[in-house]
């Protein structure tokens, strides 16, 4: 009898809410502050057939039933059981991520809406909202939220966010572990190395009754965002001209602004003939962020870092390679070594990449990380580790390198590291 009562008094506020046409958040402030979500008849009304196998799927009860714990915290108790309401919705597309008191503890969903003949069908919940490190680090100050490593205890040690307990998503008792340590219902911040175990880890938290934020590119976006505050960023290329750079070419004979100019605040590099613009001071110790595309063709550059000698067309140094294909790549140009990679005269040393490409097609803006600390090279391509190594020297100019076919860049960046 509760429960039919509760269905109609949803429904009658559904048809007032609506008497101007269906409107998301008074569907989901119903929905929410009626208890909609324990009613199973509103359920098979009101959700997709693939959320509804969803909600089975989740349930971990004996018998038939649905996991109706996505929905709100899952908490069975907490700091004030008469504190039950929505705080805030935000649309993002067709998904609605709703901020509410659950038993006193602050949560969040996601709820995706499509309408439907004057109302609403849910399509699909998730428990985690993915956030940006300054969101993260404003979470993290509370004591509302348990902070959660997902990585490995190896991964934990090198470095962690203050406060973090560490599970490892890969261990095969993850859940277990999970279940003993954290009380279910809390609220939790998850990170791991790059945003994607996370992802998987929040799904799987989420089926058990554990809600809040995953920090969207992990621990790599929270170490840059903090070296960002602590060192103020310099633009390499001003988006006018090439103020601060020098070039070197294989043949003299061409004017330099020919290869290299600028359009439209995009760095245009011709390809040939062969050579590299570099800049005219040194660094050490830095994040080197630089976007490029091929505007034609895919074809061949590089980022020279740690610069020991000039020469045409290739210095002394370490190659970021670009060259469509293998961007990633490490190349021993000149003489430099690389740890690791055997030198042999009149032969460039190779350091291949550790994953798949992870380049865009041809048009596209591909964005490269590249860290340099104390000769320690490590480089994400479009945010997919592809390389580390070290590097002998430890300082020198950047540069930026014509070989073979036209090649854009632009925001090119560097922040210092302390």
């Amino acid at each position: 009898m509760k429960r039919i009562f509760i269905t109609l008094a949803a429904m009658l506020s559904f048809s007032l809410s609506y008497a101007d046409g269906p409107d998301a958040e008074s569907f989901i402030r119903n929905f929410y502050q009626n208890r909609c979500f324990e009613d199973y008849q509103f359920l098979e009304s009101h959700c997709s057939a693939r959320l509804l196998s969803k909600l089975k799927k989740a349930y971990d009860y004996e018998g038939e039933g649905y996991a109706v714990w996505l929905f709100r915290s899952g908490a069975q108790d907490g700091p004030d059981a008469t504190k039950y309401d929505i705080v805030s919705i935000e649309r993002h597309g067709d998904w609605y991520i709703y901020e509410a008191y659950d038993f006193g503890i602050l949560f969040s969903r996601s709820i995706k809406l499509k309408e439907r003949k004057g109302s609403f069908v849910i399509k699909d919940v998730e428990g985690f909202v993915s956030v940006n490190p300054e969101q993260f680090a404003e979470l993290v100050k509370s004591d509302d939220y348990v902070i959660v490593d997902v990585r490995t205890p190896e991964e934990y040690a090198e470095g962690h966010i203050e406060g973090a307990v560490n599970m490892d998503y890969k261990s095969d008792d993850f859940q277990k572990i999970v279940r003993k340590k954290i009380r279910k219902g809390s609220s939790l911040a998850i990170y791991c190395r790059s945003g994607r175990r996370s992802k998987e880890a929040a799904k799987v938290l989420s089926r058990m009754g554990f809600s809040g934020y995953e920090l969207d590119k992990g621990y790599l976006s929270w170490t840059d965002a903090l070296c960002t505050a602590k060192a103020e960023s310099i633009a390499l290329f001003n988006g006018r001209d090439l103020q601060g750079w020098d070039f070197i070419l294989a043949d003299n004979s061409v004017p330099a602004s020919n290869v290299f100019y600028v359009s439209d605040g995009i760095i245009n590099i011709a390809g040939q003939p062969f050579g590299y613009m570099y800049t005219q001071k040194e660094y050490s110790n830095y994040i080197l962020s630089v976007e490029w595309r091929w505007p034609q063709e895919p074809a061949n550059s590089g980022v020279f870092l740690n610069i020991e000698k000039h020469s045409a067309p290739l210095p002394t140094c370490v190659e970021h390679q670009l060259k469509a294909g293998d961007a990633g790549q490490f190349l021993a140009l000149g003489g430099s070594h690389i740890e690791g990679v055997e030198w042999v005269e009149g032969v460039i040393g190779r350091k291949e990449r550790i994953a798949e490409s992870s380049e865009f097609e041809a048009g596209q803006w591909n964005k490269a990380v590249i860290t340099v600390k104390d000769g320690h090279i490590t480089t994400y391509v479009n945010g997919v580790l592809q390389n580390e190594a070290t590097d002998l020297a430890k300082c020198g100019p950047i540069a930026l390198q014509s070989e073979g076919g036209p090649i854009q860049f632009r925001n090119v960046i560097l922040t210092p590291l302390e």
